[in-house]
């Protein structure tokens, strides 16, 4: 994979205005430094007699004109809170469309938001333990996938919709509370080659740096955990093109400028649905992916996403513009028919 970055916003200056000639000097933004470009914490930091960390201010270039140093001033914002999301994906090889969802709260309320999936899952099935199953669509939603898993194997689908109906109230009603950002490529788009590859690493991308432009914005500091693909019996799984495209995100001036001085932790992979709020993306994820599929064959979805309440969409126009839209249901015209 190249650059981390594959598309800048549009809402970040394109040129520094060179004071000593006039000429407007492009801003390098997607161009990798030799180190990262991050707040720094000194090694004798201690966060009640010395807790200042250095954080970077501004960017300096010469002019391309005259050589006169340009400067571009970064924002910077004071870390008041803590963001915890939780992701996962919707893919299969049929319908060529994939989905990435972050769900999760502010750190102080998330362990209530578990308390609630926790609670419908025992309701579900008071008989196991709601720690020992997992909310999983996919498997869920097939009765060839139920018959060989050993939790779901008797279950009819009048159960299963039990359980579906229960995940979309309870997603409603925690509006206010969690926050939801889903990104969904298709080939219909350039950005997703044919390769899954490809479209992972184009979904991870920007929907990181949405979230975390975002999240900072209001003082924020996003911890994002990703469900892993691979087997691990430990809670923490290293994907390393995942981690290889985090740290060249650190050396491009864009990452340090989404950022606004907060430190971001490096996202984590962790075991599948090891965290409730796991369960709640892989849930949206695969209804997001479910509705594009019968979209597309002009079909009715048999979920409502409308009824998950307001997400934030993260897609691209049939230009290629990265656009957000927050609303309830799908903005289909919006990704898929506008022509700007």
């Amino acid at each position: 994979m190249s650059g981390f970055l594959t598309h800048i916003p549009p809402n970040v200056p394109k040129t520094i205005y060179c004071k000593s000639c006039g000429l407007d000097n492009e801003i390098p933004w997607g161009k990798e430094r030799k180190d990262p470009f991050i707040p720094v914490t000194p090694d004798d930091f201690d966060p009640v007699t010395n807790n200042k960390v250095w954080v970077p201010s501004s960017f300096g270039m010469p002019c391309k004109r005259c050589s006169a140093q340009v400067y571009l001033e970064l924002p910077r914002k004071k870390k008041t809170s803590e963001l915890h999301l939780f992701g996962d994906e919707s893919f299969d090889t049929g319908s060529n469309i994939f989905t990435y969802t972050l769900t999760g709260a502010d750190f102080r309320i998330i362990s209530e938001i578990e308390k609630k999936v926790i609670k419908l899952k025992s309701d579900i099935l008071p008989e196991k333990d709601p720690l020992g199953w997992t909310i999983h669509m996919k498997v869920l939603w097939s009765r060839k996938e139920r018959l060989k898993n050993s939790t779901f194997q008797n279950w009819t689908l009048d159960k299963v919709w039990t359980l579906i109906n229960g995940v979309v109230e309870l997603i409603a009603s925690l509006e206010k509370d969690l926050f939801v950002y889903s990104i969904t490529l298709t080939k219909k788009h350039p950005y997703n080659s044919q390769s899954i590859e490809q479209a992972k690493y184009n979904c991870y991308t920007m929907l990181l740096m949405a979230v975390i432009e975002e999240a900072t914005t209001s003082g924020a500091q996003p911890n994002i955990h990703f469900d892993s693909e691979k087997n691990g019996t430990s809670d923490r799984v290293i994907h390393q093109w995942a981690s290889e495209a985090f740290g060249s995100a650190q050396k491009q001036l864009i990452y340090t400028y989404l950022a606004k001085g907060i430190s971001i932790p490096e996202p984590q992979f962790i075991k599948p649905a090891s965290h409730p709020c796991s369960e709640l993306a892989d849930f949206i994820s695969f209804w997001i992916r479910r509705y594009h599929i019968k979209k597309e064959k002009d079909e009715k979805c048999e979920v409502d996403i409308e009824k998950f309440g307001k997400i934030t969409y993260y897609g691209f126009t049939n230009n290629g513009h990265l656009l957000r839209v927050r609303q309830r249901g799908f903005p289909w015209s919006d990704f898929y028919e506008r022509v700007d």
